[in-house]
Formats: structure tokens, C-alpha cells, sequence
């Protein structure tokens, strides 16, 4: 569905394209009323199933208000497509404000924003599911960049509703961010899940790569089952030890051994109020490495930031090696049958030897 930039859709105009996958549309519109900004995401081209699995996401963001969370104003219906009416965030992604060096500082006291807001999801019951980088938003609109976690399309609700659309295996999550226990079995995670990928941003922020890198799905997930990554002191020696400690737990195969809510995390990292002091110890140059190239003309526009930063598709973008979640599920059920066939050979052999 294609909208013209000037139409007026009830009480939006819309403006510019902001983005576009396989599954969405968003755009920028203006309030006939009260004049305010807003991202209009419009989705569709998915089954029934898969369509309500993204309006229940957009219902359980919007029921969230905090600060470091992307407010979703309303959901509505522009000529019978579900729409998300979303605040508009004047900044970038952090994955296009990761390509620059940053002060470590600077990134800490981004990061802090982001536990808070994954924790607030979290006390309402709310599992993201899919954290990363992509969909974290860097407002730029105050004296200080701040973090706002967005699109919560993938959510994992603490109700008895909608349990089969996770069973299904419809989303799974981006595996350079995933949790070994998400690959396995995406029905039974829960905060600790969101901590890993919280790990995996904050590895990322400070060392200025991706702690489990790879081509191909199986790699990555080999990586990640193995606790198998370049340790962060390897790559920034005068990384401070607290973020070490922190990185290395929250990076742990074993759910029990990570830090067990958002809570605990922060009080690891920020409640002794000596972080800040560490950091300024370490010395300048933290984290910094460009990683991708910046754009050609070197600049972000609200409007380009926006294209960046609103939710992106559901489909190849949710997995970020661009496959469909509906063909990622499909490798792994194929693999889990690999498996199960070669465990009843054995047993079948066993028999007979």
C-alpha cells in the first residue's frame, strides 16, 4: 500500500516515506489538529496469524509510557491496514550512532537509558524478544542523547493469550543478539533473554564490535551456545573491570549465571555511583572504532534517522542475515528433525548390535 506524501488519512497528513520492508510501510505525518509530529507504520502483506502477532506487539508498546521507550500513540486503520501512530524521535539508530567514536561515558550513560526502559517492559510483564541495535532510537532532541527502545512487534506477553503464535515459531529474534536458549526454544524465554541481547549492545558499544559474529545462522548460534567470543579486555585493555565483570555475566550460556533482572544489572553497573569515576580513570579512547561505513554525505536527517530508527519490517530485518522469520523457523525445524532422525539410527543400531 503506497500513500502520497499531502494525503490526508483521517485526522494525519502524511508526509515523506520514512522506510519500508517487507511487511510495513512507515511514514512521517502531521496532526491536522495539534500540529504534532508522528511515524506512521502500516502493516500488512502477512498471513491473519502473523498480522496479529504484530498488532499484539503494537498493543503492548502502547501500553507502555517510560521515558526510554518509543510511546505508541494509537493504533488505527488507514483504508483497513492496521497503523501504528508512533511519537516521532528526532536522533538515529544507535547502529548508525555506533558508527562513530563515542567517550565511553557517553555510552555508558546511553546504556543506562536502555536498562531502565527494557526494565520497565519488563516489570509489565513484557519479554522484547528482539533487542538490538537497529531498534534502538538515539534522540538527539535534548542537551543529552538518550536511548528509547523501540518496536516490540516479537513480544513475549505474561498472559495466557497468544501462546500459539510462539509455539508456532513465527519470530524468533536476530541471532547476533540472541540468547543460546532462544535458538532452541523461543516459547520458554523470558527477561534473561533480554539481558543476553543487552549484553551483546553493551559489548558492542564498548569494544566496538559484535561479540558473536558470523555469515551463516549456524555459526552464530554455535557462538553463542559456546560462550565463544573474544574476551572484551582481549580488545580494550583499559575497558574497566566493573564492565567487564558485567559484560562477561550477562554474556553466560547459563541463564541462572547472568544477572537475573534489569534491576540487578543496573544496580551492577550504576547503583554504587562509581562508574562514572572508573571510566574517567580508563582514560579517553573508549570504545571508538568506526564499524560501517557512514553515509556519502555524512549527515542524518530527522527524516533519514527516522528511516533508520522507526521499526523496521517484521520479516527480513528480524533476523538480520535477511531471512524471513517464517524461513528461519523453517531451517531450525529442519535441523531439529536432522537431529531427532540421527538419535532414533542410534537407537535403532543399539538394537540391533
Amino acid at each position: 500500500m503506497e500513500l502520497t506524501e499531502g494525503q490526508v488519512c483521517g485526522v494525519y497528513q502524511i508526509g515523506p516515506k520514512l522506510s519500508k520492508g517487507a511487511m510495513s510501510v512507515t511514514y512521517g505525518a502531521i496532526h491536522t489538529d495539534t500540529r504534532d509530529r508522528y511515524a506512521l507504520k502500516l502493516m500488512f502483506g502477512a498471513d491473519a496469524q502473523f498480522l496479529e502477532r504484530l498488532k499484539r506487539g503494537g498493543e503492548a508498546q502502547k501500553s507502555l509510557v517510560h521515558e526510554n521507550l518509543v510511546h505508541v500513540a494509537e493504533l488505527t486503520e488507514i483504508d483497513e491496514v492496521p497503523t501504528l501512530v508512533m511519537e516521532y524521535v528526532h536522533g538515529t539508530s544507535l547502529d548508525r550512532w555506533l558508527r562513530e567514536p563515542h567517550p565511553l561515558a557517553e555510552s555508558m550513560a546511553l546504556f543506562k537509558g536502555m536498562v531502565r526502559g527494557v526494565g520497565h517492559a519488563h516489570k509489565a510483564g513484557i519479554v522484547h524478544r528482539n533487542i538490538k541495535t537497529e531498534k534502538i532510537l538515539v534522540d538527539m532532541s535534548g542537551p543529552e542523547p538518550s536511548a528509547k527502545v523501540n518496536d516490540f512487534m516479537l513480544v513475549k506477553l505474561d498472559d495466557a493469550s497468544g501462546g500459539q503464535l510462539t509455539q508456532l515459531g513465527v519470530s524468533f529474534g536476530t541471532p547476533q543478539y540472541m540468547a543460546p536458549e532462544q535458538f532452541r526454544d523461543v516459547s520458554s524465554v523470558d527477561e534473561r533473554a533480554d539481558l543476553f541481547a543487552l549484553g551483546c549492545i553493551l559489548y558492542e558499544m564498548t569494544c566496538g564490535r559484535r561479540a558473536f559474529e558470523g555469515t551463516e545462522i549456524i555459526e552464530i548460534y554455535t557462538a553463542s551456545a559456546t560462550g565463544d567470543y573474544p574476551p572484551p579486555k582481549e580488545i580494550k585493555p583499559n575497558l574497566p573491570d566493573r564492565i567487564d565483570r558485567v559484560l562477561v555475566s550477562l554474556l553466560e550460556v547459563d541463564v541462572g549465571k547472568r544477572p537475573q533482572s534489569c534491576d540487578e544489572l543496573y544496580d551492577l553497573l550504576y547503583g554504587d555511583g562509581e562508574l562514572a569515576a572508573e571510566v574517567a580513570a580508563a582514560g579517553t579512547g573508549l570504545p571508538g572504532e568506526v564499524r560501517t561505513v557512514v553515509p556519502k554525505d555524512g549527515t542524518a536527517t530527522p527524516a533519514d534517522s527516522q528511516r533508520v530508527a522507526t521499526p523496521e519490517s517484521v520479516a527480513e530485518e528480524s533476523t538480520g542475515l535477511g531471512v524471513s522469520p517464517l524461513l528461519f523457523a523453517a531451517l531450525f525445524a529442519a535441523l531439529a528433525l536432522l537431529f531427532v532422525l540421527a538419535s532414533i539410527a542410534i537407537a535403532l543400531l543399539l538394537l540391533v548390535f
